[in-house]
């Protein structure tokens, strides 16, 4: 079994409730604490469960923050997906997707920045190449409707362009100064690196 991977997946909605608090309360000890803060003891006391029912289902801590991790990513895939199926127009869905990127609610950024910050990558990036290729899927359309010139293959390698040059952007502002994502020139710039890209 992998170090990152669940003991085992919850089958009822308590066990689920469970998995809840416990990634709700790994959460935020990472955010609050970091990763030395965030023992599996800790865990579970936040959580109010016994660390027995911890490991029930996480066999130790790196399963935990993988957890953390794909339910960020899953959130992020969510609202990708709801904001590039919208009616808006390409330029507001755009615009929708930078905010997206820059907000302070997205799955909380002081869990991203920590993730970014004190995790080892490979304890919860393995998780995040099949969300972007889910995102990138998202963003080869919308290429498309920015650029109407592009083919298909073109677009594609653009919206990969573009996807690791916004996400790239915005975790470098996440670790070395994560207020300036709260700023209206940040985002203009954002917008601007992409259409860039896409040009």
């Amino acid at each position: 079994m992998s170090k990152r991977a669940p003991r085992r997946a919850p089958q009822r909605r308590t066990g689920r409730a469970i998995v809840d608090a416990l990634l709700d309360a790994a959460a935020t000890l990472l955010a609050t604490e970091g990763l030395a803060g965030m023992t599996t003891n800790a865990v579970a006391t936040r959580a109010g469960v016994s660390v027995g029912s911890l490991y029930q289902y996480f066999p130790n801590k790196q399963a935990l923050v993988a957890a953390v991790a794909d339910r960020v990513n899953a959130g992020l895939v969510a609202e990708v997906e709801r904001i590039v199926g919208s009616e808006q127009p390409p330029t507001a869905k755009l615009d929708a997707l930078v905010g997206l990127l820059c907000a302070s609610d997205l799955a909380d950024r002081a869990v991203r920045r920590a993730l970014l910050r004190d995790v080892p990558r490979g304890w919860w990036e393995s998780g995040i190449e099949s969300s972007e290729r889910r995102v990138t899927e998202h963003l080869v359309p919308l290429a498309r409707a920015l650029r109407p010139a592009l083919d298909d293959d073109e677009a594609r390698r653009r919206a990969v362009l573009a996807l690791f040059v916004l996400r790239g952007a915005v975790q470098g502002a996440l670790v070395y100064g994560p207020e300036q994502l709260d700023e209206p020139t940040m985002r203009a710039r954002l917008r601007a690196l992409a259409l860039t890209v896409l040009d």
